[in-house]
């Protein structure tokens, strides 16, 4: 066995050399390990197994009000027509933008519980109150923005700013992926259109590590961006450059050591 006789001598290309049987068993360990949990199908130390194994999340911004579908106002049926009373645009801060006093406006459709769980759904959606057993309802939500970016962001990541995981991010952390190849969140989405923006931090990972970020697969051209070759270039020269690069390598390697 050949010792070196000092740091000084100790190269990157030497310590990774004399390294790569350890580092070798480590990588194989963990890839045992992440087949192994994927495997029993739910990932250790969680107080509760999760019972959900995928999740589908639909966002339609710029949809029907929730006091038209799912929310029914009575009080705010009564003082359909009528002015906003003053102190309660004294105490709230995103009344600031409105000019004079507003009329209030009540929902003009009726509202009728369904199911023997008893959800109230509006007579807009016929065919979904059907189903309203197999509905949860949450009503315990709100936010105190009036803005819709920021309204938006609060939806998906629960921060004004957008900088924080989103719900997609966190299913992908909590609940893993049975194969590290493929993306665990994927993103669809129906363009741009009438002013909706369409913003990265809706599906991004904000400080989870970026495998948990959403993938968007897009509707025309390549499915997924990055994985074709770009124009005008073929995959023989790509082929070529690896090669190229493969060789200063390994000259450099014979040069220098």
């Amino acid at each position: 066995m050949n010792h070196l006789n000092s740091s000084a001598d100790l190269t990157r290309r030497a310590f990774l050399g004399r390294s790569a049987g350890g580092i070798g068993s480590v990588a194989l360990a963990s890839l045992l390990n992440d087949k192994l949990r994927a495997g029993q199908g739910s990932l250790p130390n969680f107080h509760h197994a999760p019972k959900a194994k995928r999740v589908i999340f639909l966002f339609m911004a710029g949809g029907p009000s929730h006091i038209d579908l799912f929310d029914p106002k009575p009080k705010l049926n009564e003082l359909d027509g009528k002015e906003i009373p003053k102190e309660l645009l004294k105490n709230h801060q995103q009344f600031a933008l409105i000019r004079g006093t507003p009329n209030l406006k009540g929902s003009p459709y009726t509202f009728r519980q369904h199911g023997e769980s008893g959800t109230i759904i509006s007579e807009l959606m016929p065919h979904l109150s059907k189903v309203a057993d197999e509905l949860t309802v949450i009503r315990s939500m709100h936010t105190d923005t009036n803005v819709h970016d920021p309204g938006v962001n609060f939806m998906n990541c629960g921060t004004l700013l957008g900088d924080r995981p989103t719900l997609g991010s966190w299913m992908s952390y909590g609940l893993g992926s049975v194969n590290d190849d493929l993306p665990a969140y994927t993103v669809l989405t129906s363009g741009v259109s009438d002013g909706q923006p369409l913003l990265q931090s809706f599906w991004g990972n904000g400080f989870l590590e970026s495998r948990h970020a959403g993938v968007p697969f897009r509707n025309s051209g390549a499915p997924v961006l990055h994985l074709d070759n770009p124009k005008g270039v073929s995959t023989k020269g790509r082929r070529n450059e690896l090669d190229l690069l493969q060789w200063m390598n390994r000259r450099q390697y014979q040069t220098l050591g």
